[in-house]
């Protein structure tokens, strides 16, 4: 684990959205023995505040967190995609364990989409959406980007999570990633832990939700995450977020099967993950492999 006198995450769940990661980041914390930071889930660290420094990031994120019995880490899931997320983490956390969740990819690009539209950062065309946000479908490239983890922290070291593990056994799940961080597993989960996560919602009123979100990453880029949590301690994002009518919006039937075709090798890795259950990336080499040779010569 890392060294006492030189602050290191242990381990971090580099994503990506709109697979679990919330309901990941709620069960954690409930192991005695990890530490994730203690005023926020998503710091957005490595991707959008990486030039305030090591230094700040400890001393924002965890200086009121009790020295952990087991290890440090943080739930990450918007640095999947981005390109240098990997060589910044290892550059001061070279022993650091990857936590890749996957989920169907052409359902998590709708779900993405849906959840910027709700928050009001893309519009209903979703054609557009796809340029203004391009993680939506770029973050569903799992093998490309899990290939860049692994170059990075070898093959042992990262830890693929199928969605549909969480769905059929979510202690399990959690014990399998206790046992990946080298943590004692526990008896249950808490009711918190096992309820439903990622469902749709409609905000009541458009541009007042788009106005409160855009005031919180205004809040937390200048690093009041203690004030901007307030708002959602208090309810206001349920008020604001719940409640509006007529449903997430729906994508066109064409858009749909061109996600389909842009994913089909995405879908087949997802797929045959299922199968396999939560494993390291280096037991599952040999499909890794294969969405490689059939990406080069297909």
């Amino acid at each position: 684990m890392g060294d006492s006198s030189t602050p290191q995450l242990d381990f971090l769940c580099v994503g990506p959205q709109r697979t679990a990661t919330s309901w990941l980041d709620r069960a954690l914390r409930q192991h005695p023995q990890i530490a994730l930071p203690a005023v926020v889930k998503e710091t957005f660290f490595l991707d959008r505040l990486f030039e305030r420094g090591w230094e700040w990031y400890w001393k924002e994120f965890f200086s009121t967190t009790a020295e952990p019995a087991g290890c440090r880490g943080e739930i990450a899931p918007t640095v999947f995609d981005h390109p240098q997320a990997p060589a910044r983490l290892l550059r001061h956390n070279p022993k650091a364990r990857i936590i890749v969740c996957v989920r169907d990819p052409v359902k998590r690009s709708l779900s993405l989409y849906q959840h910027y539209h709700a928050t009001s950062r893309v519009g209903d065309d979703f054609s557009a959406a796809l340029q203004r946000r391009p993680e939506i479908l770029d973050a569903s490239r799992y093998r490309q980007h899990i290939e860049r983890w692994v170059a990075e922290f070898g093959a042992e070291r990262v830890l693929l999570v199928p969605h549909s593990a969480v769905d059929a056994d979510p202690l399990g799940t959690v014990n399998a990633i206790y046992a990946f961080l080298q943590l004692p597993p526990v008896e249950a989960l808490p009711e918190e832990v096992r309820d439903r996560y990622g469902a749709a919602v409609v905000p009541r009123v458009r541009w007042l939700a788009m106005l409160a979100n855009r005031t919180a990453r205004l809040l937390r880029a200048l690093g009041l995450h203690s004030i901007a949590n307030a708002g959602k301690a208090l309810g206001l994002k349920a008020l604001l977020m719940d409640g509006g009518r007529g449903g997430p919006p729906q994508v066109a039937a064409e858009h749909q099967d061109e996600l389909r075709r842009t994913l089909q090798q995405e879908s087949e890795f997802s797929e045959a993950l299922s199968l396999q259950g939560v494993v390291t990336a280096a037991q599952v080499a040999p499909l890794l492999a294969a969405g490689q040779h059939r990406s080069t010569h297909g």
